[in-house]
């Protein structure tokens, strides 16, 4: 999903929109949180009254475009949390405005993996973050630490840590998730899955990018990897009731190396180009109006695609991706395994468009 300068690992955990790199680069992931101004002042406090028994819709938001109407993008009355990456120019107006619906904010953050063994670093990290937090009025974090291969126990420390100083400083509602690999059982030597389900709210999954590093175009998030990535996170005791699962609403742009206009396979030239081929959904009903190959679905319905002609290069692109039919069998699949709820990357993927559709599947996933 995301790079936080960190080595990525490769397996279905990996990727992000440069666009999000960009802030990280900018030291935008760094920025204080301005202090809460919202009036009345009770809106500077986290959200208190939640409703436990419905679904959660965790929604991500990256991209801050300035011409972004995310007041009128978002679907307030569905969302439960938005975690923000980044500091967008609007953070003020942003907090009053989500905590007026009963909406959480809670930041998107990350932590060195050399320094993870570190106490003296973590702690002082945990001390800054939560103070950040308190100060503009947040819900709490969700932590998106990728490609770590080592110190399992100390990572599972810095999460104990930061819970702890979180729920002192922001009393108990407040929220700690972790942003996880679709396949646990890749990653064991550097989480203790186990161990972080005792600490969490809930784990969110990242059924996305499964795609990565592919030689033929193919399904970004396949129901097949996803029912299998479940099905680990059952053998680890994990129940449904702590897993947000994370869909994407974007998909991928991969160029061909045919000459002439491919239905099925699609052989992606080298190399993979990663966040670079990465289109949002609103991206994608764009380019589908010039599409020389009629879009379709694969047999299972987990992925939708067309083919363009790429004007410069006389060659072939196809573009996979997920749109309400192919989400609306995996909230399926959530709500029929009595998962907590959605999580989707990202909520700027439907501004500027037809947005529409995107909510009313996941309108039809609450009833």
């Amino acid at each position: 999903m995301r790079r936080l300068l960190i080595s990525l690992l490769l397996v279905c955990s990996c990727s992000g929109f440069s666009r999000y790199e960009t802030q990280l680069e900018a030291g935008r992931m760094d920025a204080s949180w301005p202090a809460c101004s919202c009036t009345p002042s009770s809106l500077c406090n986290p959200v208190s009254q939640v409703n436990e028994s419905r679904r959660e819709i965790f929604a991500f938001h990256v991209d801050h475009q300035h011409n972004y109407d995310w007041k009128r993008t978002i679907n307030w009355t569905e969302v439960t949390t938005l975690a923000v990456f980044g500091l967008p120019p609007y953070a003020s107006e942003l907090l009053c405005w989500a905590h007026q619906r009963k909406v959480r904010i809670v930041r998107g953050v990350g932590f060195p993996n050399s320094q993870i063994p570190n106490v003296t670093a973590r702690l002082q990290w945990i001390t800054k973050t939560v103070a950040d937090l308190k100060q503009g009025g947040l819900d709490g974090m969700n932590i998106d630490i990728e490609g770590n291969h080592a110190n399992r126990g100390a990572l599972t420390a810095l999460v104990k840590e930061a819970r702890h100083a979180m729920r002192r400083e922001l009393g108990p509602t407040s929220q700690i998730t972790f942003d996880t690999t679709i396949y646990p059982s890749a990653t064991n030597k550097g989480y203790d899955f186990r161990a972080l389900n005792q600490l969490l709210d809930f784990f969110v999954p990242m059924a996305y990018d499964m795609c990565w590093g592919t030689t033929t175009a193919k399904p970004n998030c396949p129901m097949s990897g996803l029912k299998e990535g479940l099905g680990k996170y059952k053998k680890l005791g994990i129940t449904g009731d702590k897993i947000v699962i994370g869909l994407p609403w974007y998909g991928y742009d991969f160029p061909c190396t045919e000459t002439s206009a491919p239905d099925t396979p699609c052989h992606v030239v080298k190399p993979f180009g990663g966040g670079k081929w990465q289109k949002c959904y609103n991206e994608m009903l764009e380019m589908e109006k010039s599409a020389v190959v009629a879009p379709q679905y694969t047999p299972s319905k987990d992925a939708r695609y067309f083919a363009i002609k790429d004007s410069k290069t006389g060659k072939y692109n196809q573009l996979w991706y997920d749109d309400p039919v192919t989400l609306r069998l995996k909230y399926d699949l959530a709500k029929s395994e009595r998962l907590r709820g959605i999580a989707f990357w990202y909520d700027e993927c439907v501004a500027n468009g037809d947005h529409t559709h995107m909510w009313a599947t996941l309108s039809a996933y609450l009833q």
